[in-house]
Order: C-alpha cells, then structure tokens, then sequence
C-alpha cells in the first residue's frame, strides 16, 4: 500500500471519525433542541394556562361581586329566610352560569346551597376557612381552585355587605372537561385536571381520550413529574408532560398535567435528520478532495445550526439563520427560520386572544384595567385628566330575544365599529362584556367627555343595518373624569358604571357622576334593611282618603294609602320606598302587610256600623303574582268579607309590563267579585284595544288633568272626553285630585260618578278619619278639615304602591 493511499486512508478516517462524531452530536443537539423546545412550549402553556385561570377567575370574581352588592341578593341575604335565600342563589347563579352557589354565615357555618351536597349541608362549618380569611384581609373577593365533592372547581368567595358583613356568598364554576379543551385551544396542549388522594389518582377532566385518561391515572412515572417536564408512558406512546400544582387540601392534591406528544416534539426531527445524513455523505464525497472544504462547507454551517437552534430554545426568535447557499444546509437554515417565525407568531397570536374581545376584536376587561392603571400613572406626572365613558345598549336583551344572538352579535360588531371611528388613536376603545363598552379618552376634560357622548348618542342612535333590518340601537353613557371622580381604576369604573346606571334610571342619554351618589346607593342599602324591618315589626301605616258619590253626594269607599315614618329620616315617601321594595324581593310582603291592615280595618268599620268599601292599589310586580288571587280569597274569608267592598287599582304602565299575563290574574280577582280600577288613566301607553280587552270596572282621571279643570280648557276637553269614553265603555269614572268647587260642579256636569281630593279631606289617619266621618254624618265638618293647607299640598299622600 503506498503512502499516498495510506495518507488518504487516514486522512478518511480522521475525516470519517469528525464527521461522524459532528453528525452525532448535531443529531443529539437537535433532538435535545427539539426536546427543549415542547419543554419550553410546556412552560410556555403553563402560564398561559395560569393566565386563562387567573383571567377565568378575575372575570368570575367580577361576576360574583356584582351579585354580592346587588340590592335585591343583600336583602334576601338580610332576611335570613333559608328557602328565599336557596332560591336567590339558584336565580343569580343561573344568571352567570355559575355551577354551585351557596351562602356562608358570619360563623363560617353554610346557611343555604343551590345543591345539597353532604359537604354544604345547613349549619355545616365551611369547608375553605382560609378562603375567608383571604376576603378579609383584601377588598376584592377570594378565589381559588378546590375539590369539592370529587369535583375540582374554581370557588370565588365574595362578602355581603348591608352594610355592614351579613355572610358570604361562595359561587362555584366547574373544571371540567369544556375548560380543558378551551385551554387546549390556547395552548395546543393536552390538558388534565387530577387529583390525588393518599397516592390515589383520579383524573376530573381531561382531552385525552378515555384509554389514555386510565392511563395517565395510573403512570408510575406521574409522581416525578412536578415542575419540570418528564417522559411519560400513555398507552405505550411517550409524552413531554408537566405536572402544575393547582391547590392542596388537608388529604388531597389537585394538579393539571399538561402533555405534549413525543410525536409531536419531534415532529420535524426525522427530516432534519435525513437532511443532515445527506449533508454527511456529501461531506465525505466532498472531504477526499481536502480537509479544508470540508471544514469549511460542513463543520462551520453545522455549528452555526446548532447554536441557533440553542438560541430559539432560549427564546430569541429574533435573530434568523443566516442563509449562505441554497445547498442542504441553506434548506436547513432556511426551515430554521421558519420553525422560528411560525412559533413567534403563535405566541403573538395567544396573547392577543387573552387580552382581547373575540366577537369584536376590541381590548377586554384585563387590557383594560392595565391601561387604564398606565393612564393613572401619566396623568400623575402630566397633570392632565383624562376620562371614562361607559356605554350600555338599551333594550339589547329584547333583539336578542326576538331576533336571536346572531343578530344581536351584528349589532354588537357594527356598535364597535362605530365607536372606534369616534375614538381617536390615542384612546381606548373596549368591551367589557355583554353590550357592555368602554371608551378610555386621553387628555380628556369633563366637557370634551361630554362632547364625546354627545357624538357618540347621534352615530349610535341612527339605525344599525342587518340582514335587511333596520335596528335602531340607544345607549345610556356615563361619564367619570380622573381625578374628580376618583383616585383609582376601580374608583373610576365604578363611578362611571353608577353614572351610566344613573342615565338608564332617568331615561336620560347621558349622565355624569355626581359627587354623594355613593352615598345615595348606601342610603338606599339601608332603607332596604329598614324596610324588611318595619315590615317585621309593622310599622307601616294606611292613611284613608273618602271618595264621594256625586250622584248621591255620599261617602261610599276610601282610598288605603300606606306611609313609612322612618325612626331616623321621617315620613319616607312612597315613590322612594316602593321601587326599592320591587327591586328587593320585598313588594310582596309589603303588599300582603296592606292587604291586612286596610281589610281588617274595613272589618273593624263594619262590626262599628260603618259600611265602607276600600281601594288599594298594586305594584306591577303584584300582577306578576300568580298567588296573588289566592291571597286575596284568603283574607277576605279572614274577615268576613265578600269581594265587593274591594277595589283593586292598577296604573296603566303596570298592565302594560305583561298584558297578557296581568289580564289573566285580573280576570281570576274578577271571579271573587272584587272591582278593578286603571289609575293615573291619561298619563300611561295603553291603546284602547288594549283596554278593551281588560277586564276592568272604573277608570281613574289623574289628578294632572283635574287640579286645573276650571282654567285650563284643554284639560276639560280631555276631562270630558274620558267620561264620555269610560261610560261608553260601561265603566265608571273616578276623578281624583279636586280641590275647588268650581272643580266638582264641572264635574257634576260631565257626569263624573266619583270625586276625590282635598275638596273633601286630605288622607288621614283612621282616628281623624272616623271623627271626619262622624262629624260629616253629623254635618259639623269644620272648615279646617276640608280646607286645603301649604303642609297638605307638601304632603305628597303617598298616593299608592306605586307613586306618590
């Protein structure tokens, strides 16, 4: 053998040996790179699953507070009444979807559950006292994620407070395996929720398939992985896993494995391979020609690969491969660069899903809250305000309802769009949820908020196009300014949430928050406590206004007006306290508490010899009441009395809530032979083919068209007409509201059969009202009874349940 076959002989050695042995360890390089990159795509999903958890929890947390502060739920809490507060919790964790909801005394015992479960049985102690100690040691409600009842599940805990802590609402939303395949399609994972009691594995929910689930429950190698991805063996195929405490108990653990096929982890490894097993061939075909070309051409593009292949293992996918040829290490370098772009934008990707709006692409609640805490910051160091405008669209729950949820999303969509060409660039436009939106406006005073507003209402309120539909969408604006109206982003959402609320009351466009409104919410807390207590203690009192016969000229009926003379705020108009009872829960008892007082008082009469028939009037809620006309039946056979000394008035509006509905308790109160009267007729919406149809007796003149009947020809017209029409329509005609003489004889002239007012006596209590009625009988009425006074035109008489 010569030399120079020997020489060449080793030199193809060396160079077989350094090929070799640079292949191999840029094939483990890679495959340990591949390896690093699902344990870095594992990591990665671990917080993003922590992101969606932390974001689930803060949006359920929302959710959770505003039922703890809702006025209805804290009186129902006050109450104390088991079934009336299991109900509620049924009724509000309906509304947000939630899976359990229960109530946790001051004592940390459970007073009521929307499911009985052994663990929240009545009076049992809380299960999660330090759930409780968190809510008391921070403002905002305390979450976590718990086992209860073999089920995991993501308990927010909130205080209710009225005002101050009467227990705490707990409401639960199941883990399960929906979440486990919405955080799947964030996070290309496969994701499981387990629990581990004394070395027991179970898994809750999962996306794996049923034969892998048992799997996994059962791998040996589970208990190793903990914080850093592992190997595992799911039916005989190999998976990345990572194993993420979710919470401890006092006998269990529960953790979310998150999994990536091997498969999958080396997806791109085989044709990597075979490209490099081609580059080393040629590089041996290549290396015979010099040691150096081969160095140059193999070694030095493979090491350039391997350290980018370690860089995008760090997470630095900024940097790109150099391509020098467009040989097979050009091809590697080039798939490289790929691999690097695909995984940046998908990075991208979910973290734009996880701060913004899917239907409307709008930033959501969480970006929200970090501009507007960055907005704070800079207008600390400026100097310059800036505002917030929160937008509701009225009547949106009615388009979803009879135009279903896709139409209604169009008009979210197109809603958003229009406020975005309003916005500039510089501000923030979102949805917060629902029909919920929110417009942060930089640099923006009080008056170049309300401008916004005003531009806002006039390109909202024109009509909104869909499929063919003309659909016109009104908003109710409020308006809170940094830093007049707060101090903080919670102080400035909530202000601007009571303006916009503080809009819809009034049946305004636009409303800006005015300072002592939070006052006002917590003077309303507290009537509602006062009420359910002035009820419970019958504080309540009916005044008596007598209706006289203008044929006859006799007193025939009154009118029970109820009236709340409060310890502390003194005679608490009605037209305050009903609506607080409506919204409550409270209006039934209230109505039920006047029902007794004025039939037992007609009773009282009848047994002295005063035969007297009575009105009271209802709620629109009370029509509504199914059980109403059973009630009713009840009490009058309490008393002894038949149906006929009975009027029942209703306003206009309250039939109008649900005419269907209400005609059919009315006709039911009709059967007992009990008088129905429309009130305030004039002032309400009803058509007179609604009307018709309405099983009525007497329609009620408002007081608006009588107290000026002598000066106003206008009003006598409209006076004269409804006479006509009521008795045209069989039914008699009550006027109330007549102060003066020339009032009544006008009256008498229209043929009205009924008058009421302070021409005859202000409401009064039922010892004044017997002394009135005897003195009459006697025909002593003195001029100060029936004269009208400035304190009897102050006092509004707390007309009814309804209005003052």
């Amino acid at each position: 053998m010569t030399f120079r076959t020997r020489t060449f002989l080793v030199l193809l050695t060396l160079i077989i040996i350094v090929e070799g042995t640079t292949f191999v360890a840029v094939l483990n390089a890679t495959r340990s790179n591949f390896i690093e990159q699902g344990a870095r795509e594992l990591s990665l999903g671990r917080v993003i699953f922590d992101n969606a958890i932390d974001s689930r929890a803060s949006e359920l947390a929302v959710s959770v507070g505003v039922l703890a502060s809702d006025f209805g739920f804290k009186g129902v809490v006050a109450a104390g009444d088991e079934a009336t507060i299991r109900s509620a919790l049924i009724n509000h964790g309906s509304r947000i979807n939630a899976d359990l909801t229960f109530l946790v005394g001051r004592d940390g015992r459970v007073r009521a559950s929307s499911r009985e479960l052994p663990v929240l049985a009545f009076g049992s102690p809380f299960p999660f006292e330090a759930l409780l100690a968190t809510g008391r040691s921070r403002p905002e409600p305390a979450r976590a994620v718990v086992s209860i009842s073999d089920s995991a599940m993501q308990l927010v805990v909130a205080p209710v407070r009225a005002p101050d802590l009467v227990g705490w609402v707990a409401v639960g939303f199941a883990i399960d395996d929906v979440l486990a395949h919405r955080i799947q399609g964030l996070t290309n994972l496969q994701v499981s929720f387990v629990e581990v009691r004394r070395n027991d594995t179970r898994v809750l929910a999962s996306t794996l398939a049923e034969g892998d689930r048992s799997g996994l429950a059962s791998a040996t190698t589970l208990a190793d992985v903990v914080t850093e991805p592992r190997v595992i063996e799911l039916g005989g195929q190999p998976m990345l896993g990572l194993r993420h405490h979710l919470s401890t108990g006092p006998d269990y653990n529960l953790d979310v494995v998150l999994g990536l096929p091997m498969e999958e982890v080396l997806a791109g490894y085989a044709p990597l391979r075979m490209k490099l097993i081609g580059i080393m061939i040629l590089a041996l075909a290549l290396s015979a020609f010099g040691a150096r070309l081969l160095a140059r051409t193999v070694s030095q593009p493979l090491k350039g690969l391997a350290e980018a292949a370690r860089r995008i293992s760090r997470g630095n996918y900024r940097e790109t491969v150099a391509v020098g040829s467009d040989d097979e290490i050009g091809t590697l370098a080039q798939a490289f660069n790929s691999m690097q772009q695909g995984i940046r934008n998908r990075e991208e990707q979910i973290v734009f899903q996880a701060q913004h709006d899917a239907l409307t692409g709008l930033p959501n609640r969480t970006l929200v809250n970090d501009r507007l805490h960055q907005s704070i910051r800079r207008s600390q160091r400026s100097g310059r305000p800036f505002s917030v405008l929160m937008l509701d669209l009225n009547g949106f729950k009615d388009i979803n309802d009879t135009l279903g949820h896709a139409t209604g999303d169009q008009v979210l969509v197109q809603v958003a769009s229009r406020l975005e060409r309003i916005g500039r660039d510089c501000d923030t436009v979102a949805r917060l949820g629902g029909d919920e939106f929110l417009i942060l406006l930089e640099d923006t005073d009080r008056s170049g908020a309300r401008a916004t507003a005003e531009r806002l209402i006039d390109s909202i309120g024109a009509t909104v196009a869909v499929q063919s539909m003309q659909i016109r969408a009104h908003i109710s604006v409020g308006i809170a300014c940094f830093p007049i109206h707060g101090q903080s982003a919670e102080e400035i959402l909530r202000r601007a949430d009571i303006a916009m609320y503080t809009a819809k009351d009034a049946e305004q466009y636009i409303a800006e928050y005015q300072v002592g409104q939070d006052e006002d919410h917590l003077r309303r807390l507290a009537l509602v406590n006062d009420l359910r207590d002035a009820l419970d203690r019958d504080e309540l009192k009916l005044y008596y206004q007598p209706k006289m016969d203008l044929r006859t000229g006799t007193i025939t009926a009154v009118e029970a007006l109820v009236r709340w003379p409060h310890p502390v705020h003194g005679m608490i108009p009605p037209d305050e306290f009903v609506p607080l009872a409506e919204q409550s829960g409270y209006i039934r008892a209230l109505t039920h508490a006047v029902l007794v007082k004025a039939l037992s008082q007609v009773q009282r009469w009848r047994n002295d010899g005063l035969a007297m028939n009575i009105s009271i009037n209802l709620s629109a809620l009370d029509l509504l009441d199914e059980k109403l006309p059973d009630i009713v039946e009840g009490l009058l056979s309490r008393y002894s009395l038949t149906g006929k000394v009975l009027t029942l008035e209703i306003t206009e509006s309250a039939v109008m809530k649900d005419t269907a509905y209400a005609r059919g308790v009315m006709e039911r109160l009709r059967e007992q032979g009990i008088k129905l009267s429309i009130d305030d007729f004039g002032t309400g919406h009803a058509s007179l083919a609604q009307l018709k149809r309405l099983p009525v007796d007497e329609l009620k003149i408002d007081k608006s068209f009588v107290m000026d009947l002598p000066g106003s020809a206008d009003d006598a017209a409209i006076v004269r007409s409804t006479i006509e029409l009521g008795h045209n329509m069989g039914l008699s005609v009550t006027a109330e509201g007549v102060e003066t003489d020339q009032s009544r004889n006008m009256l008498t002239e229209f043929h009205c059969d009924v008058i009421q007012g302070y021409l005859l006596s202000k409401p009064l209590p039922e010892d004044e009202f017997v002394t009135w009625m005897r003195g009459r009988h006697a025909g002593a009425v003195t001029p100060d009874q029936l004269a009208l006074t400035h304190d009897d035109l102050e006092d509004t008489g707390a007309r009814s349940l309804q209005s003052a």
